[in-house]
């Protein structure tokens, strides 16, 4: 039963080639479409989901409510002002625990990073890939700290290493 109907499917393709032609390469834009698109959807669905937490962490952005020429709203930005958790916290008590944190960059193009013990100089560069964060940063995400104090972020001049 299965033969013949292969046998009667290759005799359809061989005679009409053109039309047989166009819904293979439809049948299969449309499958690599799919993929690309749940793959997409999977990648960000799965997006810092290694916190304990995840479902409990937000992000709030920043808008400063200009338009450009075309009318667009080109001003909303992934950061916020550094007075944002702080309030927040205060005046909503939904809010749990917030943290603040910005790239080295947005100071100056690098920071100065000087590695000390026993007050011995072992390491001094300057560092661009670093973040700045406040004390709750542990307390909000799970990074596991490699090596140093289990709360590196409550005293000025202290780094972790994630």
């Amino acid at each position: 039963m299965k033969a013949t109907f292969l046998k009667l499917a290759i005799r359809n393709l061989l005679k009409r080639k053109g039309y047989a032609a166009v819904n293979i390469m439809g049948l299969s834009i449309g499958l690599v479409s799919f993929l690309l698109i749940m793959e997409f959807v999977i990648f960000e669905k799965s997006y810092d989901t290694f916190h304990k937490q995840s479902q409990r962490i937000y992000r709030v952005g920043f808008d400063w409510g200009e338009i450009d020429y075309s009318g667009i709203n080109s001003s909303r930005y992934a950061s916020n002002v550094p007075v944002m958790g702080p309030t927040m916290a205060q005046e909503l008590p939904e809010v749990e625990n917030y943290t603040r944190f910005f790239r080295v960059l947005t100071i100056r193009p690098f920071s100065v990073f000087t590695y000390r013990q026993n007050n011995e100089i072992l390491y001094s560069g300057n560092e661009d890939e670093g973040f700045y964060a406040d004390a709750n940063f542990l307390k909000v995400f799970d990074f596991p700290i490699v090596s140093g104090d289990a709360t590196p972020l409550s005293k000025p001049h202290f780094v972790a290493i994630t």
